[in-house]
Protein backbone atom coordinates (compact mmCIF):
# COMPACT_ATOMS: atom_id res chain seq x y z
CA UNK A 1 0.00 0.00 0.00
CA UNK A 2 1.33 3.46 -0.90
CA UNK A 3 2.00 6.04 1.80
CA UNK A 4 -1.10 8.15 1.16
CA UNK A 5 -0.34 10.32 4.19
CA UNK A 6 2.14 12.36 2.15
CA UNK A 7 -0.37 12.90 -0.67
CA UNK A 8 -2.53 15.24 1.40
CA UNK A 9 -0.08 16.11 4.15
CA UNK A 10 0.73 19.59 2.87
CA UNK A 11 -2.90 20.49 2.20
CA UNK A 12 -3.88 20.85 5.86
CA UNK A 13 -5.45 24.29 6.05
CA UNK A 14 -5.44 26.72 8.95
CA UNK A 15 -8.46 26.90 11.20
CA UNK A 16 -10.96 29.52 10.09
CA UNK A 17 -14.23 31.08 11.21
CA UNK A 18 -16.33 28.24 9.79
CA UNK A 19 -14.51 25.78 12.06
CA UNK A 20 -15.65 27.66 15.16
CA UNK A 21 -19.24 26.44 14.95
CA UNK A 22 -18.13 22.85 14.40
CA UNK A 23 -15.83 23.00 17.42
CA UNK A 24 -18.50 24.66 19.59
CA UNK A 25 -20.95 21.91 18.59
CA UNK A 26 -18.38 19.25 19.49
CA UNK A 27 -17.62 20.93 22.83
CA UNK A 28 -21.37 20.99 23.54
CA UNK A 29 -21.55 17.23 22.98
CA UNK A 30 -18.34 16.49 24.88
CA UNK A 31 -19.35 18.61 27.87
CA UNK A 32 -17.37 18.16 31.05
CA UNK A 33 -15.74 14.96 29.77
CA UNK A 34 -12.97 17.00 28.18
CA UNK A 35 -10.01 17.17 30.55
CA UNK A 36 -7.86 20.15 29.56
CA UNK A 37 -5.11 20.55 32.13
CA UNK A 38 -2.87 23.50 32.91
CA UNK A 39 0.48 23.27 31.15
CA UNK A 40 -0.63 20.97 28.31
CA UNK A 41 1.22 21.45 25.02
CA UNK A 42 -0.70 22.35 21.87
CA UNK A 43 -0.26 18.81 20.55
CA UNK A 44 -1.38 17.21 23.83
CA UNK A 45 -4.41 19.49 23.96
CA UNK A 46 -5.30 18.65 20.36
CA UNK A 47 -4.97 14.92 20.96
CA UNK A 48 -7.04 15.17 24.17
CA UNK A 49 -9.75 17.03 22.25
CA UNK A 50 -9.76 14.52 19.37
CA UNK A 51 -9.80 11.44 21.61
CA UNK A 52 -12.63 12.78 23.77
CA UNK A 53 -14.58 14.12 20.80
CA UNK A 54 -14.35 10.76 19.05
CA UNK A 55 -16.17 9.19 21.99
CA UNK A 56 -19.03 11.70 22.10
CA UNK A 57 -19.16 13.37 18.68
CA UNK A 58 -17.50 11.00 16.23
CA UNK A 59 -19.36 12.13 13.10
CA UNK A 60 -18.83 15.83 13.88
CA UNK A 61 -15.14 15.22 14.52
CA UNK A 62 -14.74 13.22 11.32
CA UNK A 63 -16.39 15.99 9.31
CA UNK A 64 -14.19 18.66 10.92
CA UNK A 65 -10.93 16.77 10.36
CA UNK A 66 -11.92 15.95 6.77
CA UNK A 67 -12.66 19.62 6.14
CA UNK A 68 -9.35 20.74 7.65
CA UNK A 69 -7.65 18.13 5.46
CA UNK A 70 -9.55 19.47 2.44
CA UNK A 71 -10.98 16.02 1.77
CA UNK A 72 -14.39 14.47 1.60
CA UNK A 73 -15.46 12.38 4.58
CA UNK A 74 -15.17 9.28 2.39
CA UNK A 75 -11.57 10.13 1.42
CA UNK A 76 -10.70 10.90 5.03
CA UNK A 77 -12.06 7.56 6.27
CA UNK A 78 -9.73 5.74 3.85
CA UNK A 79 -6.60 7.40 5.25
CA UNK A 80 -4.15 5.48 7.48
CA UNK A 81 -4.95 5.16 11.17
CA UNK A 82 -2.37 7.77 12.18
CA UNK A 83 -3.60 10.44 9.74
CA UNK A 84 -5.80 12.27 12.32
CA UNK A 85 -2.74 12.55 14.57
CA UNK A 86 -0.77 14.04 11.69
CA UNK A 87 -3.49 16.66 11.25
CA UNK A 88 -3.35 17.57 14.95
CA UNK A 89 0.46 17.74 14.88
CA UNK A 90 0.40 20.04 11.85
CA UNK A 91 -2.28 22.25 13.38
CA UNK A 92 -0.31 22.44 16.61
CA UNK A 93 2.66 23.76 14.63
CA UNK A 94 0.53 26.36 12.81
CA UNK A 95 -2.03 27.43 15.39
CA UNK A 96 -2.22 28.37 19.04
CA UNK A 97 -4.57 25.50 19.87
CA UNK A 98 -4.45 26.18 23.59
CA UNK A 99 -5.78 29.71 23.16
CA UNK A 100 -8.34 28.53 20.62
CA UNK A 101 -9.65 25.68 22.79
CA UNK A 102 -9.65 27.82 25.94
CA UNK A 103 -11.79 30.47 24.26
CA UNK A 104 -14.11 27.91 22.66
CA UNK A 105 -14.55 26.12 25.98
CA UNK A 106 -15.46 29.40 27.71
CA UNK A 107 -17.90 30.26 24.92
CA UNK A 108 -19.45 26.80 25.06
CA UNK A 109 -19.90 27.04 28.83
CA UNK A 110 -21.74 30.32 28.34
CA UNK A 111 -23.89 28.98 25.51
CA UNK A 112 -24.69 25.62 27.07
CA UNK A 113 -24.41 26.78 30.71
CA UNK A 114 -22.19 23.83 31.69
Amino acid sequence: MADVTNIKKDSIRNLNASDLMAVVTIFGKVGSNLNMQEGMTNAAMGIQFVSTACQYAEQDMTELLASISQMTVEEFKKMPIDFPLEIIEQLAEKEDLKAFFTRVKALTEKLFKK
